[in-house]
């Protein structure tokens, strides 16, 4: 959310108005979801015992898709409240809903032998070559 809000500070720059949230302003918007998202992430997983983790991955899914709308319509008037409970709101909601399930959903899908492997190694591999890549796609693309 932070680059899809610096690029609408900067085009209603480029318009010739004033950008109503600095980007200090969307780092300490960061913090504060953040600070909620690490109270949120045990709630989700406390539900995802409760109810199962296919379902919640599910409501998750859908909460995050009918989510999208109205939080991106808080981020396009120039009005930073608006901006700032889209922002604050739309993490938690969005993001942590899926990843507090996450763990625990993918340890279960593979038995305990297999699990280390199965897991650590693909998820280290993905994630070395998505964020290992993420530089040089960015400055191709920017190029």
């Amino acid at each position: 959310m932070v680059p899809f809000l610096a690029g609408r500070s900067a085009q209603i720059a480029s318009e010739g108005q004033e950008p109503a949230v600095a980007v200090c302003s969307l780092l300490f918007m960061v913090t504060i979801a953040s600070g909620l998202a690490v109270l949120a992430i045990p709630l989700v997983g406390w539900l995802s015992d409760r109810f199962g983790r296919d379902r919640m991955l599910i409501v998750d899914s859908v909460l995050g898709l009918v989510d999208v709308w109205p939080m991106m319509q808080l981020f396009m008037p120039n009005d930073p409240m608006l901006i700032c409970a889209g922002f604050i709101l739309g993490l938690p909601i969005m993001q942590v809903a899926i990843l507090g399930v996450h763990g625990s959903y993918l340890a279960e899908l593979f038995s305990p032998i297999t699990r280390y492997t199965s897991l650590s190694l693909t998820y280290q591999v993905r994630s070395g070559l998505a964020a290992g890549t993420a530089p040089l796609v960015a400055q191709a693309l920017a190029a």
